[in-house]
């Protein structure tokens, strides 16, 4: 009898994956499918070439798109510069959530998921940007809106990188209006989904009037939302709050109040500390004792130390001696902690934590000046910081880091909304009287376009150009600019309309100067 052959073992039949970047699908590969870039091409150097949404075969719609004749000078003749050519998605493809957008609506939405969210979680916020924001769109026409409004807002600032032509944000403004009715249409049933739903749609709003400029928007903005997200906590005994949803969004919160922070005059900071304090606390609530070993914890210590500080706290009103040096000593020996437990980890430190950890270091380098100088003995004058050209100079070297590396200059986000690096140089340029520090710092701004919430690069220049100019009236560059030419405090609107901006400025009150001043000015882009 001949022998029956073994049966050889075959692969279980499993159907096809048809989703997968481009370059993976070339080299035969099972693709993350991270956007927008694949981790499976990034992590070992290649290019990623994207994805590309097409029908399925097996479907009668794409029997009836095959049918649909298409000629190739159409598409040789397809513009990518207009959004309303970039509608690559057929009709039948769409989320029937999303079936009443128009094609315009569709691309921007597209937009602010495959790009916005990207760059507003470069540094922190991935679970809110990443996931919460898309899964809530999907179902929430108010959160749609208010994402279609960022997306527009981002793509017009991406097409007017040179700055020379004008930039027509009605249709964002138009899309923020239609997400405020609809969110009134939401909140007219109480449920505790609409009431998460109103949180996350109102840190869009926060973020979409520091873009636009409008600080008194955003500081009332912000405030409705603290007051909601603590009346929920109030509300809501059950344990679902303790999710990582509620701790996404406390963190989002805590993100969008240290920016106004960073903006915002000694008046307004007096306000700040009126709000309910519950929040802010409790999304941070770090303890000086505690090490530091990962980059979130590194985050909660430069934000509760930035509060402490800022002008017109009044709930610190003054610390002793003791509690100013266990900040100083921490603000001193955190980067180190991190160090060590990242070397600890098989795989190291990733660039995108790398670049993370120098932003944050540069703002610890900025807040150990603060702590030291508004805390410090003495008389309370600006020659005080000329003792701490030595940090100036760190945190202007580790920007200047971050923007000649292209690997770091490549994850850092050019719009953004929270955490960045212009308020701290535009604190260097301001408060270090060194020739030296002051250029660079300058030279920094000017050749990177960008924008971070309230800050813009070229509006930062224009404002610290006209300041120096004004401190060092009839001084050379050897010089020591004296005290009583030295600028103490100033305020700047900044016109929406137009490129027109009103500057507000007192010299030193300890030499007499208790009067303030102001001047009009233009500025181009």
């Amino acid at each position: 009898m001949q022998k029956q052959r073994k049966k050889k073992p075959t692969r279980a039949p499993v159907p096809r994956v048809r989703t997968g970047c481009l370059t993976c699908k070339i080299r035969h590969k099972k693709c993350d499918e991270a956007r927008p870039s694949c981790i499976l091409c990034t992590s070992t150097g290649r290019k990623c070439d994207g994805y590309q949404i097409v029908p399925d075969r097996r479907t009668r719609p794409f029997r009836k798109y095959r049918m649909v004749p298409t000629s190739q000078t159409q598409v040789s003749q397809h513009s990518l510069s207009d959004p309303m050519d970039l509608i690559y998605t057929s009709s039948f493809l769409v989320n029937p959530n999303e079936a009443i957008l128009t094609p315009r609506e569709r691309h921007y939405l597209d937009y602010f998921r495959l790009n916005t969210s990207f760059q507003f979680s470069a540094y922190f916020g991935m679970d809110f940007w990443h996931r919460i924001v898309p899964q809530t769109s999907q179902v929430e026409p108010a959160l749609q809106h208010a994402s279609i409004a960022m997306g527009a807002l981002h793509w017009n600032f991406a097409e007017n990188k040179s700055g020379n032509d004008p930039i027509d944000n009605s249709f964002p403004l138009q899309q923020c209006n239609r997400a405020i009715s609809c969110l009134h249409h939401t909140l007219a049933i109480e449920s505790r989904s609409h009431t998460e739903t109103a949180l996350v749609t109102c840190i869009l709003f926060v973020s979409f009037a520091f873009f636009q400029g409008d600080i008194s928007a955003a500081k009332n903005l912000l405030q409705g939302g603290l007051k909601v997200l603590r009346d929920w906590k109030e509300l809501d005994i059950s344990s679902h709050f303790e999710s990582s949803t509620r701790r996404s969004l406390i963190q989002a919160f805590s993100h969008l109040r240290f920016h106004l922070r960073t903006f915002t005059d000694s008046e307004m900071h007096s306000k700040l500390n009126e709000w309910p304090a519950d929040c802010w606390v409790e999304s941070t609530g770090f303890s000086l004792s505690e090490s530091i070993d990962s980059l979130d914890k590194a985050a909660c210590l430069v934000f509760d130390i930035y509060a402490l500080v800022t002008p017109g706290n009044n709930q610190i009103p003054s610390f002793p001696s003791k509690y100013q040096k266990l900040i100083l000593r921490k603000l001193q020996t955190w980067a180190t902690e991190l160090k060590t437990s990242f070397e600890s980890r098989a795989n190291g430190i990733s660039i995108k934590e790398r670049t993370t950890m120098t932003v944050i270091q540069i703002w610890s380098e900025i807040i150990y000046i603060m702590v030291a100088v508004d805390k410090g003995p003495g008389e309370k004058c600006e020659m005080r910081y000329d003792l701490f050209q030595d940090h100036f100079q760190r945190a202007v070297n580790m920007s200047k880091l971050l923007l000649t590396s292209s690997s770091l200059r490549s994850l850092m986000p050019t719009f953004s909304i929270g955490t960045g690096i212009i308020p701290p140089l535009f604190f260097c340029a301001f408060r270090c009287r060194d020739w030296v520090v002051r250029r660079d710092a300058l030279l920094m701004l000017r050749g990177w376009q960008c924008q971070e919430g309230i800050w813009k690069t070229p509006a930062t220049v224009f404002i610290l150009e006209r300041l120096i100019e004004i401190e060092s009236e009839g001084l050379s560059p050897q010089d020591i600019v004296p005290e009583s030419a030295r600028i103490e405090s100033m305020h700047v609107d900044i016109s929406p309309i137009g490129q027109k901006v009103r500057i507000w400025y007192r010299r030193n009150r300890h030499c007499g100067n208790q009067r303030w001043e102001s001047e009009f000015a233009s500025f181009s882009y």
